[in-house]
């Protein structure tokens, strides 16, 4: 009963009462006039985090795991003795969701990641409308990476997503130690971002939504 009325919700021909959606915790996002329909959004509300949906459905995982597919740079956001910092570095990612990137480890945002690896990550496009903007916003932890076999993995994942670093490796079989860049050597190491909490934004479906995808 709402306002002395009995509600029914339907949805994909099924119908609903009030008292069911409610214990299930599902979000009723449109309901008409008379509310005898409603486009209902099947997560529930995240603890502790206003605002924000904790969606753990397959649906959802795999379209996480495609924008990071179809998208190649993340901005990486670290702070170390009071000062943040910013760089935009490509990155690779495996099933897990772990992120992998190379960089040279003198550059700040390794010497800051290392000192502290608390660091959070924004992935999206350069969009000319906030109604559309879509993205990835991620908090974790980063290290370098210190396994052969991790290593090794990542590498692979990399060269294969982005062919074109083969034309900056001297020696075939050194990939990190012997690369250069307008006749310049310099190596880089892998660094990983292990996430902790991941959130889609999608301001299409609503100003400012974001749904988080369960990672444990």
């Amino acid at each position: 009963m709402l306002d002395g009325k009995r509600f029914e919700f339907r949805h994909a021909d099924r119908v609903f009462s009030a008292r069911l959606l409610l214990r299930l915790g599902t979000v009723v996002r449109r309901v008409n006039q008379r509310g005898a329909s409603v486009t209902i959004c099947e997560t529930v509300p995240e603890r502790g985090t206003k605002g924000v949906r904790l969606t753990s459905n397959p649906e959802f995982r795999s379209k996480v795991l495609t924008y990071l597919r179809e998208h190649n740079a993340m901005s990486l956001a670290t702070l170390s003795e009071g000062q943040p910092w910013a760089a935009a570095v490509f990155y690779v990612h495996d099933d897990r969701i772990n992120l992998y990137f190379l960089s040279d480890p003198k550059a700040r945002h390794s010497q800051q990641l290392m000192k502290n690896p608390r660091v959070s990550v924004a992935i999206n496009e350069d969009y000319r409308d906030w109604r559309e903007i879509k993205g990835i916003q991620l908090e974790g932890i980063a290290g370098k990476v210190t396994s052969p076999v991790e290593k090794a993995r990542a590498l692979t994942l990399y060269l294969s997503k982005f062919p074109f670093v083969r034309d900056f490796v001297t020696s075939p079989l050194a990939v990190l130690t012997h690369m250069a860049i307008a006749g310049k050597p310099f190596s880089v190491e892998v660094y990983k971002v292990t996430p902790e909490r991941l959130f889609y934004l999608d301001n299409e479906t609503g100003f400012s939504h974001r749904a988080e995808l369960p990672l444990k």
